[in-house]
């Protein structure tokens, strides 16, 4: 019980008040005698002022000499430095103090980078998300970023998009359809075991159904203890860029998925809290810091946030500029816009400029890509005769979160010209009907990695196929061959950019607008020096301590 705060519900602070031993002790829910033993040890922490009388009848007098908000405080460091998270966030939760500023400071103080027990340890709040390390069943942006952690792919994209060997020493193929590889000596996974091609080839094995529909593996032969080969049914030029990916992580045996060769090995996840320990057998340089613990909980931390603080509160600005771009796609194959001079007049018609709503944090895109853009078609048209209402069709990302915003500006802009216009929308990752043949627009958008390559190619190849399935039999067979060429060939990326200009010059595509998004950090709290990727998530690789 913690006897001082218990106090507080029921005597008022710097108050004398009468009362008695018995009474203290009914409160406590103890006997006199252990009752009479903490007030004593109360009085000596200078936490109450306890005056007692000679004579038959007289009571003591009790005054509480720290404030409530000092006293939960206290009773909060005792918590957390035993690790008791959990009853820390309930007692703020009890008082009913979550937002007072000193409970505020306070719980802020105790995240960010600290030196525990001659560690360097970086404690980070977060709402508890179930956690996935399945490389098959990872869904999250949590679930990838603790991936990341623990686990290395055969190769990586670097900081020029460019692909990378990462766990391998040397890899070729002459054909694209089999791929030679050799392991890297010496890499060992958290258990101190050594990364052999067996690990690799099973991990792989173990993920391959994953993108099935994209490529698949004919045959796949361990040459000897780091050597091994993958035989395709055919040719794939951008194969080392599937490797990239976290879901490929090369896991012991492919059969743990909690045993890595990255940076961090998993010590401890429970329902309260996941620990993150260095992994100080790295093969390449080793993170600074010594372990990542990561506090589930629903406190509201504001050391990093979406808005700025107020202007009390010393901060800085860290601006991420994605790449991708939010577009809309004309259906070339269905209804009304069947016929080009339709859809001419309402790709000229929907003006991007006039779809943007956040002018701050939203660019005008004529690409993809920042910074780049398209031959645009000039061919104008007179208004044509629409004989129905146009449906258009807007993604959903998750629940609640949808493109609807851009879709009601674009209404506007049909209705001022007397084109009516009704709306429905599409949850892209269940869409197994036939999108194409209900809906005459469709608005939504595409955030792509680093990766560029394989994004490219999800992005045009995945089901519904939003792009392809809106154009004409003729410009789709062109469309089909170009992403054919751009993974069995090197210049994969000109390939990718002639698909681009195909949708734009049949009026299929027209982009809207880049996003940036906005970081702001307390400078006032133990983040200060941390850094952040261009997700807004903390980059545990890069922290360490500074003293100037």
């Amino acid at each position: 019980m913690h006897y001082n705060l218990v106090l507080h519900q029921y005597f008022e602070e710097l108050k004398r008040t009468e009362t008695s031993i018995e009474q203290l002790a009914s409160i406590w829910h103890c006997s006199e005698r252990y009752a009479k033993i903490v007030i004593k040890q109360l009085q000596q922490q200078q936490k109450v002022l306890w005056e007692t009388s000679q004579g038959r009848g007289k009571k003591p007098f009790l005054t509480l000499c720290q404030s409530k908000t000092d006293a939960v405080i206290q009773v909060l460091q005792q918590l957390w430095l035993q690790k008791k998270y959990e009853e820390v966030f309930q007692l703020v939760k009890d008082v009913e103090l979550q937002q007072n500023p000193s409970i505020q400071a306070w719980m802020n103080a105790q995240f960010g980078l600290h030196a525990l027990n001659e560690e360097h340890v970086f404690v980070q709040p977060m709402y508890f998300v179930e956690l996935f390390l399945d490389p098959l069943k990872a869904i999250s942006r949590h679930d990838m970023h603790i991936l990341e952690q623990i686990h290395e792919s055969l190769f990586i994209i670097n900081e020029r998009s460019e692909i990378e060997s990462n766990l391998l020493f040397d890899y070729n193929s002459e054909d694209y359809r089999t791929w030679h590889f050799v392991l890297r000596k010496g890499v060992l996974f958290h258990n101190l075991e050594e990364l052999t091609a067996s690990d690799a080839v099973e991990s792989i094995r173990y993920v391959k159904s994953y993108y099935k529909n994209v490529f698949t593996i004919e045959s796949m032969q361990i040459l000897g203890r780091y050597t091994f080969s993958i035989t395709l049914h055919k040719p794939l030029t951008i194969l080392p860029n599937f490797l990239a990916s976290i879901r490929f992580s090369v896991f012991y045996k492919g059969q743990e998925p909690t045993i890595g060769c990255g940076p961090f090995q998993l010590v401890t996840h429970t329902n309260e809290r996941m620990r993150l320990q260095t992994f100080t057998r790295y093969f390449k340089q080793r993170p600074w810091i010594d372990a990542v613990e990561l506090i589930y909980q629903d406190f509201e931390a504001d050391v990093v946030s979406n808005f700025i603080f107020q202007t009390d509160v010393p901060y800085r600005e860290i601006i991420s500029q994605e790449q991708g771009a939010d577009f809309f796609a004309l259906n070339s194959t269905y209804g009304e816009l069947t016929d080009r001079d339709k859809r001419a007049y309402i790709w000229h018609l929907i003006e991007p400029m006039r779809c943007i709503v956040d002018h701050e944090r939203e660019t005008l895109a004529g690409s993809w890509l920042v910074g780049q853009s398209n031959k645009l078609p000039v061919e104008k048209t007179k208004k044509p005769y629409f004989s129905r209402p146009l449906v258009i069709g807007y993604q959903e990302i998750r629940q609640g979160v949808n493109h609807l915003y851009r879709v009601e500006p674009i209404q506007q802009l049909l209705l001022e010209q007397g084109i009516e216009s009704r709306t429905v929308c599409i949850d892209l990752k269940h869409a197994h009907e036939k999108i194409e043949q209900k809906i005459d627009i469709f608005v939504g958008g595409n955030a792509l990695s680093d990766n560029l390559l394989l994004a490219y190619f999800m992005m045009y190849s995945s089901e519904p196929q939003i792009f392809f399935n809106f154009l004409l039999p003729e410009s789709r067979q062109i469309a089909e061959y170009l992403l054919q060429q751009a993974t069995s060939q090197k210049e994969g990326l000109a390939c990718f950019k002639q698909i681009e200009q195909l949708l734009v010059d049949e009026y299929t595509l027209k982009f809207i607008s880049h996003r940036k998004h906005y970081f702001y950090v307390r400078e006032d709290t133990p983040y200060k020096h941390v850094e952040f990727d261009q997700h807004g998530r903390v980059n545990y690789r890069r922290i360490f301590y500074k003293d100037y």
